[in-house]
């Protein structure tokens, strides 16, 4: 009889404790799901972002891309213009030297040949024309690559 009572006696403080402790668990679970749903939304939101970031990125090399593949056509149109126009000067300089004879020319001196003047500005407008189609050339990746440079700057700069 003696465990009855005895019993009887720790009955509320064994309940209490007994709802203290599910207090304290339910607690902590209760705390740790709205962790774990607040971590969820953290990384959701991260992915979403890091989409957004990428998807853009690509946009942006794709509009620099396209803008260099139309300074690539340019260019290569005005070389296109420039072989046109070294043909017509290969060909007027063909018919001058087939007109022109040794004692025509006024700066023939004694050993009678003259200083071939448009030969000298044909190979010089040649080597010109190369000149400027590499320079061209160069100019269309060094631009587009600043232009790409720039783009990322700012999106690292946004991102920030």
């Amino acid at each position: 009889m003696m465990w009855s009572s005895a019993i009887k006696v720790a009955a509320p403080y064994i309940l209490g404790l007994v709802i203290l402790i599910g207090i304290v668990f339910g607690v902590k679970w209760w705390g740790e799901s709205k962790y774990e749903a607040g971590r969820e939304s953290f990384r959701v939101e991260v992915e979403a972002e890091n989409a957004r970031l990428t998807e853009a990125m690509q946009l942006e090399k794709d509009r620099a891309d396209a803008n260099y593949r139309g300074a690539v056509l340019a260019r290569e149109a005005a070389e296109a213009t420039i072989i046109a126009r070294d043909s017509r000067i290969a060909g007027l300089l063909n018919q001058l030297r087939t007109k022109q004879t040794p004692s025509s020319d006024p700066l023939a001196g004694i050993d009678g040949d003259g200083t071939d003047w448009i030969g000298l500005f044909a190979s010089c407008y040649g080597e010109y024309s190369d000149m400027g189609r590499e320079a061209a050339r160069l100019a269309d990746k060094v631009g587009g690559l600043q232009e790409y440079v720039e783009i990322v700057q700012e999106h690292l700069n946004r991102s920030r």
